[in-house]
C-alpha cells in the first residue's frame, strides 16, 4: 500500500475489551488498516496496522508496557497523546490526543494542555485521532475544535459518547467522525490519493 492507492481503513472506539467484535469488523469490512479512537481496555496481535490513541478507560499497565517497549503487539502502534505519527500506509500523518478534557486534569485519561500545544507546534496533519469529539458535534469539546481548526486535517476522528456522528467541518473542509462504541457499530473510511473519498457509519 501507498499513497496512491485505495485504502480501506476501520475506525473503532470504546471496545471496552471487546478486541474480537473489532477483529470481525476488521475482516467482514475487508480493511486495509484499523485507527482504534479509545478506551480500548486490551490490545491484540493483527495481521494488519492498527493504530490507537488512549482513552480515558484503559488497562493503563499494558499502555505503559506498550509504550516503554515492555511489551509488544503485532501490527500495533499506540501513539502517546500529544504526538504525532507518520502513517506510511496512508503516506499521512496523525496527530494523537488521547483521554478528555478536565478544567484540572488529575489523572490518567486526562489530556494536558501540553500536550495540546505540542500537537499545535505541527502546523499541520492529515488525520486528527482524538478520544474525545470536536464541536459542533454531539456534547463536543472546544479545545479540539481548536485543534483542529489550528491543524486543518482532512479527517477529525474521535468516540467517548457513545453516539454515532458525521459532519463537514466547512471552517477547514475537515469530515468529523464519531464512532459508536464497538458493540454498536463503527466507521469504514476510505482513502484515495491522500485524500477523504468515502465516510460510512455502519450501525447494528
Amino acid at each position: 500500500m501507498g499513497g496512491n492507492d485505495t485504502v480501506r481503513i476501520l475506525c473503532c472506539s470504546d471496545l471496552h475489551g471487546r478486541a474480537d467484535l473489532a477483529r470481525e469488523a476488521a475482516a467482514d469490512e475487508r480493511v486495509d488498516l484499523i485507527f482504534v479512537l479509545g478506551d480500548a481496555e486490551g490490545y491484540w496481535d493483527s495481521e494488519i496496522p492498527v493504530y490507537a490513541v488512549p482513552g480515558n478507560h484503559e488497562d493503563w499497565q499494558q499502555v505503559d508496557d506498550i509504550l516503554t517497549g515492555r511489551r509488544t503487539f503485532r501490527g500495533l502502534t499506540l501513539i502517546p497523546s500529544g504526538t504525532v505519527a507518520r502513517i506510511p500506509e496512508l503516506d499521512a500523518t496523525a496527530g494523537a490526543l488521547g483521554g478528555v478534557w478536565a478544567e484540572r486534569p488529575r489523572k490518567r485519561g486526562h489530556f494536558r494542555k501540553a500536550e495540546v500545544a505540542r500537537l499545535k507546534e505541527a502546523g499541520h496533519v492529515d488525520v486528527l485521532l482524538t478520544h474525545e469529539s470536536p464541536r459542533p458535534l454531539w456534547r463536543g469539546c472546544s479545545t479540539i475544535t481548536h485543534l483542529v481548526a489550528s491543524l486543518s486535517p482532512s479527517l477529525s476522528l474521535s468516540g467517548h459518547v457513545h453516539s454515532p456522528q458525521i459532519m463537514r467541518y466547512e471552517a477547514t473542509d475537515t469530515w468529523l467522525v464519531n464512532t459508536p462504541p464497538i458493540t454498536e457499530g463503527h466507521a469504514v473510511v476510505t482513502w484515495v490519493e491522500g485524500l477523504v473519498s468515502k465516510v460510512e457509519l455502519k450501525v447494528r
